[in-house]
């Protein structure tokens, strides 16, 4: 009976730890495409001077980064 038991929870377990890793992979899907909706295109130019400021504090130069 015990194994019975362990075998149908097995089951379940696998097909929800299935069923959520589709439903994490839809809505990340929705997220990322509401995200992109909404963005500001000035947000384009903010991440690219805050990405400058940090390859700028790791030691690269202007140089450098147009050289990339």
């Amino acid at each position: 009976m015990k194994a019975n038991r362990a075998e149908v929870n097995f089951e379940l377990v696998e097909r929800l730890a299935e069923r959520e890793e589709r439903d994490w992979t839809y809505f990340g899907r929705l997220r990322h495409e509401r995200e992109k909706r909404l963005r500001d295109p000035q947000d384009v130019l903010i991440e690219a001077d805050r990405l400058r400021h940090r390859l700028k504090n790791v030691g690269y130069g202007a140089a450098e980064l147009r050289q990339q």
